[in-house]
């Protein structure tokens, strides 16, 4: 073994079972903790800390070699807490912006609310409508007949429903029968109705 220098008389000898059982020990814990060439590194420490102490100077290599090893050791652990911590403050801030989410829906249900409420009554206001058409579309093919004329060959609910095909497209499965029909206005799609003011109204 390099450097067996006989310990100053009042330590132990180098070379005794007491000193060599010591360093043992502290052998195996290094080597348990990973350290590069651990008999060297626990020789190094026990003289550093005065528990082995050769009469000439142990070799800063050897003084220092544990120490270096703590040093790496304390950056990895001083790398590793800043890690957690910087992965900590994340998602603080993400919790902190997910926050404000669950709000904006709140708002949104409420305007969602009011809307869906404002297409019921113009939905209601629309059927009254229809109604209203359709009690015309009765009295009318009732003139028509009994004048002569000529009647419409489809019923009215028909045209009404490729009406509201073309005005609801995207909302509503289009029936193949009305594929291919443009947007137009109800009164366009209605042979029966009129612009023109009649004579004497």
């Amino acid at each position: 073994m390099a450097h067996r220098t006989t310990l100053v008389q009042q330590r132990l000898p180098y070379g005794s079972k007491a000193a060599e059982e010591m360093i043992a020990e502290r052998t195996r814990k290094l080597e348990a903790r990973g350290y590069p060439d651990a008999e060297r590194a626990a020789i190094g420490q026990l003289a550093a800390e005065g528990n082995l102490k050769t009469e000439r100077e142990v070799t800063a290599h050897n003084r220092y070699l544990g120490e270096a090893k703590q040093r790496e050791l304390a950056a990895k652990s001083a790398a590793q807490q800043l890690d957690a911590q910087i992965a900590q403050a994340k998602e603080a801030l993400a919790a902190e912006k997910r926050r404000g989410h669950p709000e904006a829906a709140r708002h949104l249900a409420h305007e969602r609310y009011d809307l869906e409420a404002q297409a019921e009554q113009e939905m209601r206001l629309l059927l009254k409508t229809l109604s209203e058409l359709e009690h015309l579309d009765r009295r009318h093919c009732q003139e028509l007949r009994a004048g002569g004329l000529q009647t419409p060959t489809e019923p009215l609910g028909w045209m009404v429903e490729a009406w509201l095909l073309t005005r609801l497209a995207g909302w509503v499965s289009e029936n193949p029968r009305h594929q291919g029909f443009a947007a137009k206005d109800l009164s366009e799609l209605d042979g029966l109705a009129s612009e023109a003011t009649p004579e004497g109204a």
